[in-house]
């Protein structure tokens, strides 16, 4: 039992569950394991849940958001500081846009509908431990209408500054090793904030991220570069 496994076997995803319906959670597992993943541990309520997941460090928590007497949104937050490498992924029937861009803010990287087909939660899966941001079909249309119709506010308010100084840099033509420069960041980083604005904005790929800072760059309050050092000259024209 345990261990690495062995040479020329590629180490099984490790997901954690929380989801109070005793005979979903089973149907999850099953589904889980019967696609080769690795069920670490599996909880019915929050409050077993932060201490299990510190302990077992799963690559993947799926959580469920109506749990007994909780919001299973508010774990993200805390399973996110307790283990900064899980990927959060919401498995709710909830389809409320309100919902998804609140988990997505506060560090989701995967909002699937149980109304959709079971293989959506294992494309999911997939999507987020390749460094990507996965939102159910249905979602994802509803998120690209509502930013179609927002004309006045090109951006959703939610945006961190993070966020809004990674749009900025993007807009003067930066790409990630040059941001992440920039900001100290590693590019890896730079592109897990660049895929939750992507979700958020409902923009499918990076260069239509990038087209679409550059072409709105006026139209919201980004963060100033900041001031060259005296006698040196800026060198924020520079493209990486």
């Amino acid at each position: 039992m345990g261990g690495p496994p062995p040479k020329g076997h590629p180490a099984k995803t490790r997901i954690f569950l929380i989801e109070d319906h005793p005979v979903m959670r089973l149907g999850i597992r099953e589904l889980l394991e019967k696609n080769g993943f690795l069920v670490v541990g599996e909880v019915d309520t929050g409050q077993t849940a932060l201490s299990q997941v510190a302990a077992v460090r799963p690559d993947v928590v799926v959580i469920d958001i109506r749990l007994t007497n909780e919001n299973g949104l508010d774990l993200i937050p805390n399973v996110s500081k307790l283990v900064p490498e899980a990927r959060v992924i919401i498995y709710s029937m909830h389809q409320d846009m309100a919902f998804v861009r609140r988990a997505l803010n506060v560090g989701a990287r995967g909002y699937v509908s149980k109304q959709e087909a079971s293989q959506s939660l294992i494309l999911a899966i997939q999507k987020v431990m390749a460094g990507e941001v996965y939102l159910s079909p249905a979602l994802a249309q509803k998120l690209v209408a509502m930013v179609a119709e927002a004309k006045g506010k090109v951006t959703p308010p939610d945006l961190s500054t993070r966020e809004r100084e990674i749009m900025y840099y993007l807009s003067q033509g930066y790409r990630p090793a040059g941001i992440g420069r920039q900001l100290s960041l590693s590019p890896k980083t730079v592109e897990t904030y660049m895929g939750r604005l992507k979700a958020k904005l409902g923009i499918a790929s990076n260069p239509e991220l990038s087209r679409f800072c550059v072409e709105h760059a006026d139209e919201w309050t980004l963060p100033a570069p900041p001031p060259a050092p005296a006698g040196q000259k800026r060198r924020g024209r520079r493209r990486s």
